[in-house]
């Protein structure tokens, strides 16, 4: 049996005014809606293949719905409102570009969103993001990824779209998980409804207020954690070279040291501020679960 998580406790049943509930319930409605559509790939994958796919996410989407319990639709919730956030604002947190995953991948394949970063020599390297609000599922997700490169298995999306260049389709690429508790989440949450209706000279300010909030250092340092651990189980796992050969293992281990020279760069440009003694001071018990799980 799974650790139990702590109850969670959705906009509804929060302190927050009906106001604030209602505009981040309606652009979460249309963010999950706005999903990229398998139809934009029609042109990689045959019709009957597009919709076979399209039938088996109707299918999951179905059960989860009947099987699913309350509290594990909450959770899916608060994944949710935090990666639309993560969409909002990365620009104040991590360099590159972002772009979302089709439901498909989401669903089959566990990538929410897709990191596209371009190196000084113009290069693009390129992660799959898996965000949570759950502690459990950080520590699962996080070791999954691990005895998977300790296999030899690469993660891989079916549906992918650069934002940077002409690539489409299928591709292998490392997968890395992040996320937040739901204080953080609720906090961030906030400042998405503060910058959405101020004034114009405003919105200066309250972006100031996001790109301090310490969820931006929490995502650099999840990254980078994962980086150095990712690469620590490459250099480990004999079965991925015999079955990929030592080229490809020493090629994403390269990509691996190019994310985490990126990273390095943006901490040191912001490297955060002093939370002591505020409402931030409270930890990240799904960075702190990340972080455990890499270190065990």
């Amino acid at each position: 049996m799974p650790p139990a998580e702590e109850e969670p406790k959705g906009p509804e049943m929060i302190s927050l005014p009906s106001q604030q509930v209602a505009y981040i319930r309606d652009r979460l409605e249309k963010f999950v809606a706005e999903s990229p559509e398998l139809e934009k790939f029609d042109d990689l994958y045959p019709s009957e293949e597009i919709e076979a796919d399209r039938n088996d996410i109707r299918r999951l989407r179905a059960r989860f719905q009947k099987e699913t319990s309350p509290n594990e639709k909450e959770f899916l919730f608060y994944a949710q409102l935090l990666e639309m956030i993560i969409m909002e604002f990365s620009s104040s947190w991590i360099p590159g570009y972002l772009s979302r995953a089709t439901e498909y991948d989401d669903i089959k394949r566990r990538t929410d969103l897709f990191l596209e970063i371009e190196d000084d020599d113009g290069n693009i390297v390129r992660l799959a993001i898996d965000v949570t609000a759950s502690v459990f599922k950080a520590r699962e997700k996080v070791k999954q990824i691990i005895n998977d490169l300790q296999k030899g298995i690469i993660h891989q999306v079916k549906y992918f779209e650069s934002e940077r260049e002409e690539k489409r389709g299928f591709l292998e690429l490392p997968r890395f998980v992040i996320g937040s508790d739901f204080p953080g989440i609720i906090d961030l949450a906030v400042l998405l409804y503060r910058h959405g209706h101020s004034q114009p000279e405003q919105k200066a300010e309250i972006l100031k207020e996001i790109e301090q909030n310490p969820f931006g250092q929490d995502m650099k340092r999840a990254l980078l954690y994962q980086v150095g651990r990712y690469r620590e189980a490459l250099r480990l796992a004999p079965t991925f070279r015999q079955q990929y050969g030592s080229s490809t293992v020493d090629s994403i281990i390269e990509q691996l040291n190019k994310i985490e020279i990126l990273l390095m760069q943006e901490i040191k440009k912001a490297p955060g501020r002093d939370v002591r003694g505020s409402r931030y001071e409270r930890p990240n018990k799904v960075l702190e679960a990340i972080l455990e799980e890499l270190s065990s």
